[in-house]
């Protein structure tokens, strides 16, 4: 009774079922079952050129970050938060014709999570401190001496929420608070820049902080932490909110699509797709697609402002040579023998540098005469 008629077509219309679904009897248990094939429907894929329309491409990242000099970048723990910021800080430099400096201070120096591939000015929590005290005293010193033409210095501090859960007792509630505000709201007047790296997109983070103060700098946030954001914004529109909120679900789907083709690990692989909710000084937030991991080679970003002070002292002034000629020092990787290689890290002996040789094959480190 159960299959007369009509009634399978009415199951299969009813169950949306790929088959003419009709009850079977059940030789071994007594009792009746109904097997169904589904129809599931498909995901659709999102297609890269209906992404481009709702981030910024990697293509445009230099273009779009080029102008930025106060920062705050967040992501989660192996979110990708320090070699966004080396990105970001030598696309900065890079549009200024590699003409100014970077101090980098990194407490995690030597760690298994030690990215950066420049030189340190700072390797602790307590030079984390110490870096931010010297960036408001170069303030004040620029303030009051006045003149047209500072050379442009931007300082990197990572780790904050650390060197913040570190520090905080021996400096006070405020500290930190005091020197971040200040630095956001001056630097951009004495052409000075500064990024601050940190895992928590809370307003918060910094204690006694508010969102309003955090509206004087750039903020990226990364990955997840975009929706985090977003979920907790006090500065844009619910309409506009869930407009971008929308927007993230979308990019996020499509870049764990990518990922998942080609079989990339977004923690570990330098190519993987990733995506940052960039939150402008003016203006409503935009996605932008992260370059790869290393898209810029400080050495090569800053040999134009460094050429005259790397290689002036290799010149001979006792042999007749054109006086504008430069001899570059001629050091090779002990392990394979080619004359590429980049700065890698500074060692104890000042004479002496650590470098990491360029052939694909090798990539060892080394030591060597230091001549910078």
């Amino acid at each position: 009774m159960l299959n007369d008629e009509d009634l399978p077509d009415k199951l299969k219309e009813l169950s949306n079922a790929l088959n003419t679904p009709k009850f079977e009897r059940s030789e071994r248990c007594g009792h009746w079952q109904l097997p169904i094939q589904k129809r599931y429907p498909q995901k659709k894929k999102s297609e890269r050129d209906d992404i481009d329309k709702i981030w910024i491409p990697a293509s445009k990242f230099e273009s779009y970050v080029r102008r930025w000099e106060r920062v705050r970048i967040t992501a989660g723990s192996t979110g990708g938060k320090s070699p966004t910021a080396k990105n970001l800080a030598l696309a900065i430099i890079n549009a200024r014709q590699g003409q100014g400096e970077i101090r980098l201070y990194d407490p995690q120096h030597g760690s298994k999570k030690d990215y950066w591939d420049m030189p340190k000015k700072g390797t602790s929590h307590e030079d984390n401190v110490q870096g931010m005290k010297e960036l408001c005293e170069l303030l004040d010193e620029r303030t009051k001496s006045p003149q047209g033409n500072h050379h442009f210095v931007l300082y990197i501090f990572d780790e904050i929420d650390s060197t913040i859960a570190q520090e905080r007792e021996s400096n006070g509630y405020y500290y930190f608070k005091d020197k971040v505000t200040y630095s956001l709201k001056q630097a951009s007047h004495q052409n000075i820049g500064c990024i601050y790296i940190g895992q928590a997109c809370d307003a918060s983070t910094i204690p006694g902080m508010s969102w309003s103060d955090w509206n004087n700098a750039v903020q990226l946030h990364i990955g997840a932490n975009a929706g985090i954001w977003l979920d907790k914004a006090k500065t844009i529109s619910g309409e506009d909110k869930t407009r971008l909120l929308e927007q993230y679900r979308k990019i996020q789907e499509y870049c764990d699509q990518k990922n998942e083709e080609l079989g990339l690990d977004i923690f570990t692989d330098a190519t993987a797709y990733r995506f940052a909710l960039a939150v402008p000084l003016n203006g409503l937030p935009k996605f932008i697609q992260l370059p790869d991991f290393d898209h810029y080679d400080y050495y090569d970003v800053m040999s134009t402002n460094t050429q005259k002070l790397l290689f002036s002292n290799n010149l001979n002034e006792s042999k007749k040579e054109d006086k504008n000629e430069i001899q570059p020092i001629e050091i090779n990787c002990p392990h394979c023998g080619c004359n590429e290689f980049k700065r890698h890290s500074a060692v104890k002996d000042s004479t002496l540098y650590r470098y990491v040789c360029k052939n694909p094959e090798c990539k060892k480190t080394f030591i060597a005469e230091n001549f910078s």
